[in-house]
């Protein structure tokens, strides 16, 4: 299964959104914390997502990783291709 890695630096106030339309993506916290919230077939859910934690996401849902803290978060995105 082909993978791709990408590291992801969130500032205070910014915000990230995206649609994960052809991968299944995990979100490893390597610093700081955030706020992820996904939709899908309406279904909304949010949690804040502390350093050293991760969060799965399938493919299909919309995303947004938001920065409402101090201090920037940085992020391992680890992109899995079907």
């Amino acid at each position: 299964m082909p993978y791709t890695l990408n590291k992801i630096n969130l500032f205070p106030n910014e915000i990230l959104t995206e649609k994960l339309s052809t991968a299944n993506v995990h979100y490893f916290v390597l610093e700081g914390k955030c706020n992820m919230t996904t939709v899908y077939n309406d279904a909304r859910m949010s949690l804040t997502v502390d350093t050293y934690r991760s969060y799965d996401i399938s493919k299909d849902v919309y995303i947004e990783i938001s920065n409402t803290f101090n201090e920037p978060c940085t992020l391992l995105e680890v992109t899995f291709e079907n």
